[in-house]
């Protein structure tokens, strides 16, 4: 199994529909980022059978408006201290 360290500060961005997480970060232009970013696509998910994780670093203001509209069943947890603080 992968295994992805869980993030200090920043953004996840689950439950993101399998296929669909490339897209959102097309859309949010990750590939230019100076900031440390992790695509997880296919992760096992109990609830969906699979899903696509999007993790990034000490990065929390992005333009996630459109992010509902490419996906509806996303999650966004804004972390900080290792802890989500907002859903």
């Amino acid at each position: 199994m992968l295994y992805i360290d869980s993030i200090a500060k920043g953004i996840v961005i689950d439950h993101i529909s399998p296929g669909h997480g490339f897209r959102i970060f097309q859309y949010l232009k990750l590939e230019k980022s100076d900031y440390t970013v992790a695509l997880i696509i296919n992760a096992p998910s109990k609830k969906k059978g699979r899903k696509d994780v999007i993790k990034i670093e000490k990065h929390t203001d992005l333009d996630l408006r459109i992010i509902g509209i490419i996906d509806p069943n996303v999650t966004i947890n804004i972390i900080r201290n290792e802890k989500i603080v907002e859903k």
